[in-house]
């Protein structure tokens, strides 16, 4: 899947530098929403610093057996935190977790808004604004609206978008720009560097053979809580 393996790698290697900075900047906070085995909690062991990995109880369980077999979980400061993106209140299951919502944090959202509901998406968004300290940086990937729709017209879009319908979890929901602006706008972030695929590997692989046209349908993202923000303003998550 030309494009898509250098998305995946790649917007590791974006968090990174996102998350470096912000162990940097002081930010000691780290959330990682529906983290599935993502090892960002296992590669960054920065004094101080606590992680709150968010899934499903079922991936969690898989998870922690196994790094607990790594005698890797003593050696980690990780709370974990079950939530259902599309039943559960965010902000509920992250303060009960030991959670400061007084202080800045780092929000991870990777490779899952293209699989949720609109509705769970700006729900969760809405939540995060009401836990999320002024100046909090906001990392999230999408995909782009036409793919969903089925209008599309990248073969690579449309042979990946077939793979993962054809194994039961098919993409519900892709944005453009303009809108994924909007919604985060909407409830108090404020987004800058979207960065597509072929930007990626500009920035982070530049000697890699450029991919020819039709590999950016997936973009990720940094948005900063704003200072003046008011989270009264935004609207409530579903109950």
């Amino acid at each position: 899947m030309p494009g898509v393996h250098d998305f995946v790698v790649l917007r590791v290697r974006y968090f990174d530098k996102v998350i470096d900075q912000a162990f940097t900047d002081g930010i000691d906070q780290i959330v990682l929403l529906g983290a599935g085995f993502d090892t960002t909690s296992l590669r960054h062991q920065h004094a101080g610093a606590t992680f709150f990995e968010v899934d499903v109880p079922s991936t969690q369980h898989d998870k922690r057996r196994t790094t607990d077999a790594l005698v890797l979980g003593a050696q980690r400061r990780v709370n974990w935190v079950p939530c259902d993106f599309e039943k559960d209140v965010l902000s509920e299951r992250l303060t009960a977790s030991g959670f400061d919502p007084a202080r800045r944090c780092v929000i991870a959202w990777i490779g899952v808004t293209m699989f949720l509901t609109r509705d769970a998406i700006t729900a969760t968004l809405a939540d995060l604004a009401t836990v999320c300290a002024p100046g909090s940086p906001l990392v999230l990937d999408y995909i782009d609206a036409a793919v969903v729709s089925g209008h599309t017209t990248s073969p690579s879009a449309q042979r990946v978008a077939k793979t993962v319908a054809s194994s039961g979890e098919p993409y519900r929901t892709g944005f453009t720009t303009n809108d994924i602006n909007a919604v985060l706008a909407h409830h108090g972030f404020t987004p800058h560097d979207h960065a597509a695929t072929t930007t990626l590997q500009q920035r982070f692989s530049p000697t890699r053979v450029a991919l020819p046209p039709g590999h950016d349908w997936l973009t990720i993202l940094t948005a900063h809580r704003a200072r003046n923000a008011d989270a009264s303003t935004t609207d409530r998550p579903r109950v």
